[in-house]
């Protein structure tokens, strides 16, 4: 919308050319909230021009409701961006505040995978059979990867919700291992073992350096300690629940 902003006055924000400095410009923003089909109610800022004859296209005036964003975001999806960087999109492009959190939700089940919160084989075979109906022809490539992985995805499904919730969600691994790449390519090289082992260790610190995030991890861990305490009781180190 800021781009189309720039279209309409010609010129960019805070650039005024010279001998136009009666023309119309730019007049701040308002929020507006609009109704999108899985994200539910998202804030944008729509921008204002002093004169008022500007029309946006991406968000039309008095327009409600943001089509199309599971499109776009299965879409952003197939080409490798994170969730982060399509809440990131979303902010630039629309000006949206939408959280990473609620996109790894749209759609609420195919972009995560079939259907995990799934009870057994035949309802998660269901279910990829209704993401192949809808999404097939559009994202072919994502039904395939399913479809050749299905074998190794089925045992997943005899751990309880909670179990699999953990064991599915690599994103603190990863992004883990990306910082600790960052800082070693920064440095280049380590004269010896234990300085190496000092960087890691103080990247590790730096996560969480006031300790608060230990405490709040531990209670979002508590359903998956629980039941692997119970799952694999002859095999954990404490019989007890957390």
């Amino acid at each position: 919308m800021n781009e189309e902003m720039t279209e309409h006055l010609g010129h960019e924000k805070n650039r005024v050319p010279d001998g136009l400095e009666a023309a119309n410009v730019r007049n701040g923003t308002r929020s507006k909230t609009v109704l999108t089909e899985s994200a539910g109610h998202v804030t944008i800022d729509a921008p204002r021009d002093r004169d008022g004859t500007f029309t946006p296209q991406i968000v039309k005036k008095r327009q409600r409701r943001l089509s199309g964003v599971d499109e776009i975001v299965l879409s952003l999806y197939a080409k490798g961006l994170t969730t982060g960087e399509i809440a990131a999109h979303f902010d630039q492009i629309y000006g949206a505040s939408v959280s990473k959190e609620t996109v790894s939700r749209i759609p609420p089940d195919y972009v995560q995978g079939g259907t995990p919160s799934a009870v057994n084989a035949g309802a998660a075979r269901a279910a990829l059979d209704e993401l192949t109906d809808k999404w097939g022809k559009q994202y072919g490539a994502i039904v395939r990867l399913w479809e050749s992985a299905w074998e190794e995805f089925i045992p997943f499904l005899d751990y309880d919700v909670e179990i699999r919730t953990v064991i599915c969600s690599t994103n603190a691994i990863e992004s883990l291992n990306a910082r600790y790449r960052r800082a070693v390519r920064a440095r280049g090289h380590f004269p010896t073992e234990q300085a190496a082992l000092k960087c890691l260790y103080l990247v590790t610190r730096s996560l969480d350096p006031t300790g608060r995030g230990q405490t709040r991890w531990t209670m979002r861990w508590k359903p998956a300690l629980n039941a692997f305490a119970i799952t694999f009781s002859d095999r954990w180190p404490a019989a007890e629940t957390y």
